[in-house]
């Protein structure tokens, strides 16, 4: 079984390098575009189109079939574009330092920096939020990141290399919590993912439906007096460029109450552009039934 999935990685990690290895052949628009397309093959292939319908299902149960085939089409498009973009650190940095920051939050994150006041900046798996990341140090600040090792550990060592190559400082989820706290102590920003499904969780609503989330993030923002803010790249219209956006700090509360308004201002991008937002997550298992997994669906 081991030496099964041993080539399993292995194979999977070559093919994803063979298509990073041609696109960097073309132009950044068409290496986005034909990374968006392989993924849209890739999805159905591998059976994720499934998790993605059955979600949309999930949240909305009246959409109709149609409608749900456009937006897993155009969120595969949009993950495929995020590894392009992401293997393409120079050009994407340039064309997100390009962006007019917009929303109330950016000018509190620039006079929090110059306090040395810590800075947690909130979103999701929408757009490519990297773009946020990406943008800030031209204003002179810097955004460390938090990540997750990829279960693939051949693709996991060329993607530390390249989160690296759009910002420092990262932390790895589990391994770097010391240097992580230590980092927000002395005034850092620390960019934060706050969407996925959190086992040991509390239950909040997140698109109407209960979904257990990591209330930490709210804590370390009570604790250290953090200014947390919910921002967001979200993609424009041409799949390219971005609108960074930095809405209004959370305000200071019971964590639960925190947290909540966080799902709140992801749920209400989400709902305004579905196609944005990474619905391959399984994000409501707990009120979905093991059996809906063998649902069979037809794709476009």
């Amino acid at each position: 079984m081991r030496h099964n999935r041993f080539l399993y990685y292995y194979w999977e990690n070559l093919a994803f390098r063979a298509v990073i290895g041609c696109g960097r052949l073309l132009r950044y628009e068409q290496r986005l575009q034909l990374a968006g397309t392989v993924a849209r093959r890739a999805v159905v292939a591998s059976g994720r189109d499934r998790c993605v319908l059955e979600n949309l299902e999930f949240i909305f149960p009246e959409m109709s079939e149609n409608r749900r085939q456009e937006i897993l089409k155009g969120c595969s498009l949009n993950l495929g574009k995020f590894f392009a973009e992401t293997y393409s650190s120079r050009q994407f940095v340039r064309r997100a330092q390009q962006c007019t920051p917009e929303g109330p939050g950016f000018d509190l994150i620039r006079d929090a920096s110059a306090q040395r006041r810590p800075i947690i900046l909130v979103s999701g798996h929408f757009g490519n939020f990297q773009a946020v990341r990406a943008l800030l140090p031209s204003y002179g600040i810097k955004v460390g990141a938090i990540y997750k090792t990829a279960r693939n550990p051949f693709f996991n060592r060329h993607y530390e290399q390249t989160i690296t190559a759009i910002g420092t400082p990262i932390f790895q989820v589990g391994k770097d919590r010391t240097g992580l706290v230590r980092f927000i102590k002395g005034g850092g920003a620390i960019g934060w993912l706050n969407d996925q499904y959190a086992s040991g969780g509390e239950t909040l609503k997140f698109m109407g439906k209960p979904a257990r989330t990591n209330t930490l993030v709210a804590k370390l923002a009570l604790r250290y007096d953090a200014l947390m803010i919910p921002c967001y790249g979200t993609r424009r219209k041409n799949g390219i460029d971005f609108r960074t956006e930095f809405e209004a700090p959370v305000p200071v509360g019971e964590p639960l109450v925190m947290t909540q308004h966080l799902n709140d201002s992801l749920e209400a991008r989400v709902r305004k552009d579905p196609e944005q937002y990474h619905w391959f997550h399984r994000r409501w298992k707990d009120s979905l039934s093991p059996n809906r997994s063998s649902r069979s669906y037809r794709t476009n």
